[in-house]
């Protein structure tokens, strides 16, 4: 502990130090963004801007930055006729940056560029200009009009299935997202669309609709459109219009896709604990889910609030509002007592041990804490003896909830299987890709946008199959990447890049007396890196922006 709060003041101290400003900072400026677009048409006359900064050296940061904007290009360049001028603003972000920007002409090229000052108050260059419209009369089809999601997202590694099952997966989404009608499809493929593309857009327009179909009872149908005059409403279909926010705000750091519906959620949320008051699992709306899932209509309805209420507890600590938070947090709490009461014996076993029930109960959380892990090897038992048994729902979850609980090697064995159906469904893939980006390769976002992120590659200790991982993600702070390889004598090896302006902790699979270099030397040596702790067979270090080569002996 006492390494790491040196490391970190470290950290600070550097922040503090001012440099020559007449020597430029190493660090280039790319990716201008208005709203998340290069050159959009906005609508707001304060829009948000964003940029990404990259360096080959290791720890480099924003602490300002300065914006300008000019009727032309030329102008822009020669700073004469600016519209709009921030001066040196003192500030960290580079991500959906708002300013206070005065009435900007209306539809017509605004440029604008920026440049930012590092941890040593070093300048960089101007970046290359970039433009937006403001329209305020403008769609979102116009908006978005030929909107096409850009990749941000690669994964290769040494068994050919997976990365076959990979580029399915993209496929499928590719030719399937703007067809999809079911809120639960929805759902639980958002995260997975997230890693895989910038869809955000695409979501935007689903929601917008979403938003107007919400009834006078504060409920969302499950299906857009409605299949039938009258719209139905079911546990999972109708929580769409809760994850499917949540999912774009963690993987894009954007929290607009929740503030500005955050009180139409919040009472959706209400009118949920208004139908089931005592938290006993009253069932909500009608069974839609697929029979294959086999799991009462009862339990999905409890376990699906139960993640409600965990989702906007979380928007509401980002609004920041305390009364929600004090509140879903005591639903939260509620749900799973009722759940203990009504869908457990009093061994803590399931009344009815389906798999989708188990991986449910598992995945959302609701299962007393003693309890968790003999339901988890009761599951890797039962989906041994049986193969999986689940349908779209139980498949979603499946994966994590077998990695969480120490089963890596069966959830890469589900994966494997899963490359050999001839026509795995939308579903299943969306699982399997996010499995292979968040686990076989280990990127997770540690604060929304990847601020903050936590890479945990899984090795398997005894696959002579899956030997490397090669992956990347384009996050809005830049490219997190990993390459990690297992040799035949054991060592791992595992060469990370971590965006500027972000930190990040590696976990890699090392006991306390395991030996982890950093480009050949100890990790304590190294700039910019330190371990921090070691816990369940694994050493994790902090590390700061750059790049990587860690070596375990």
């Amino acid at each position: 502990m006492k390494s790491l709060l040196s490391f970190l003041l470290a950290s600070c101290t550097l922040a503090s130090l001012h440099g020559d400003d007449s020597q430029l900072a190493p660090i280039e400026l790319s990716r201008l963004k208005v709203e998340n677009l290069s050159t959009p048409t906005v609508t707001g006359m304060s829009p948000r801007f964003s940029w990404v900064l990259a360096s080959g050296e290791r720890g480099q940061r924003q602490t300002a930055y300065q914006i300008q904007m000019a009727g032309s290009e030329d102008a822009l360049k020669a700073e004469k006729g600016l519209l709009w001028d921030s001066k040196k603003v003192e500030s960290p972000n580079s991500h959906l940056v708002e300013v206070n920007v005065p009435k900007l002409p209306l539809n017509s090229d605004i440029y604008w560029r920026v440049k930012i000052w590092n941890h040593q108050d070093q300048p960089t260059e101007w970046s290359e200009p970039t433009h937006f419209k403001v329209n305020p009369k403008a769609t979102l089809d116009e908006s978005y009009a030929d909107y096409e999601p850009a990749i941000l997202s690669s994964f290769e590694c040494s068994d050919p299935a997976l990365n076959e099952l990979f580029a399915k997966s993209r496929q499928a989404r590719q030719e399937h997202l703007g067809d999809i009608s079911s809120g639960a499809i929805q759902q639980l493929c958002a995260r997975s669309f997230a890693f895989d593309a910038h869809v955000g857009p695409l979501y935007e327009k689903w929601l917008a609709t979403l938003d107007e179909a919400q009834t006078e009872e504060k409920l969302y149908p499950a299906f857009l459109p409605s299949r039938n005059d009258e719209p139905e409403y079911a546990p999972i279909y109708s929580d769409a219009a809760v994850i499917v926010p949540f999912a774009l705000w963690q993987m894009t750091g954007d929290d607009h896709y929740f503030r500005g519906r955050f009180e139409n959620l919040v009472e959706y949320g209400m009118k949920r604990r208004d139908l089931d008051p005592d938290f006993n699992g009253k069932a909500f709306g009608t069974a839609l889910h697929d029979k294959s899932d086999a799991i009462s209509h009862e339990l999905l309805s409890l376990t699906s609030f139960a993640l409600d209420c965990r989702i906007l507890g979380e928007m509401a600590t980002a609004i920041p509002h305390p009364p929600y938070i004090l509140q879903h947090n005591a639903w939260f709490d509620r749900v799973s007592k009722g759940f203990k009461r009504n869908f457990l014996t009093e061994e803590n076993k399931l009344k009815d041990p389906t798999q989708t029930s188990r991986i449910l109960a598992l995945r959302y959380g609701v299962v007393p804490p003693e309890a968790k892990l003999p339901m988890a090897q009761r599951l890797g038992e039962q989906i041994a003896k049986e193969g999986l048994q689940t349908g779209p729902i139980g498949t979603s979850a499946v994966l994590p909830v077998l990695t969480w609980t120490g089963q890596e090697d069966k959830a890469l064995q589900l994966v494997r299987g899963f490359a050999k159906e001839s026509e795995a469904d939308l579903v299943t893939l969306a699982a399997s890709s996010e499995w292979m980006m968040s686990f076989a390769a280990g990127l997770n976002h540690q604060a929304a946008g990847f601020r903050a992120s936590y890479l945990a590659p899984y090795f398997p200790a005894e696959d002579s199959q899956l030997t490397w991982v090669k992956a990347h993600h384009d996050t809005p702070y830049g490219r997190l990447s990993i390459h990690w390889k297992r040799h035949e004598d054991g060592k791992l090896e595992a060469e990370v890049a971590i965006p500027c302006n972000t930190n990040a902790i590696i976990s890699l699979p090392a006991g306390e007396d395991a030996t982890i270099l950093e480009s050949g030397k100890p990790v304590n040596e190294s700039f910019g890196a330190r371990i921090m702790r070691h816990a369940n067979g694994r050493q994790e270090i902090i590390a700061q922006p750059g790049t990587y080569t860690f070596e375990v002996k």
